[in-house]
């Protein structure tokens, strides 16, 4: 690359770099903020900023983030895929709710229930003989 044979990549030269407008700005023609909780959206500038959501949030504060940036018009640079975001917000607060209520006995023994059918499913008959 120093001697500038033919093959090589080219070097940097003067000229190659960016004009100070999209300068560190995302494709999208917005300059990119990190949201790392709902409080920092309060940061982000609808008109000349996007938001991108830290790769360290989990599912409930991102679907959080996406609701509260959707009301207040910003773009979101890594939003939820589009699976009703507000229903993970609305079911993470009724946990919360429910966290100080223990489940009772009969509750734990219906998750474990299995559904009717699954036995026959399981069950294959070799030569006239049940196999499980």
């Amino acid at each position: 690359m120093r001697a500038k044979k033919k093959g090589w990549p080219k070097s940097a030269r003067i000229g190659y770099r960016s004009s100070r407008k999209t300068r560190c700005a995302h494709p999208s023609g917005f300059k990119e903020v990190l949201v790392r909780n709902v409080d920092d959206l309060t940061e982000v500038d609808p008109q000349t900023q996007a938001a991108r959501i830290a790769h360290t949030v989990g599912l409930k504060k991102r679907a959080e983030i996406s609701v509260r940036a959707g009301e207040r018009g910003i773009r979101l640079l890594n939003p939820l895929p589009e699976e009703k975001p507000a229903e993970v917000v609305e079911g993470a607060e009724a946990e919360k709710e429910a966290a100080g209520v223990e489940a009772t006995e009969e509750e734990t023994a219906e998750e474990h229930v299995e559904p009717a059918g699954e036995d026959e499913k399981r069950k294959e008959v070799i030569g006239g003989e049940e196999k499980s």
